[in-house]
């Protein structure tokens, strides 16, 4: 199988990403409204969004418009909180 398309970050972008999804995971500790961490295709996709990080291909994370607004809608109640720290 061959991967036709690449998708090249910087170190530090990377190590950025990186810092910003363990402090999602800590809000997600504090918070009880969602038992499960929101799906990590959908987490990843956003991050890679608010880093300027476009790509040409697409990425499969979710099933309906639906849940997409119930995840964007819990996205920014708990995790636009990080842009304060």
């Amino acid at each position: 199988m061959s991967v036709t398309n690449r998708l090249e970050v910087d170190c530090l972008t990377f190590k950025s990403i990186l810092e910003k999804f363990k402090r999602l995971e800590y809000l997600f500790s504090l918070q009880s409204e969602r038992k499960y961490f929101p799906s990590l295709r959908y987490t990843c996709w956003r991050l890679l969004l608010e880093h300027g990080i476009q790509h040409d291909f697409r990425i499969e994370c979710l099933l309906t418009k639906a849940r997409l607004l119930a995840l964007d809608l819990f996205w920014e109640k708990y995790f636009n909180i990080i842009e304060v720290m």
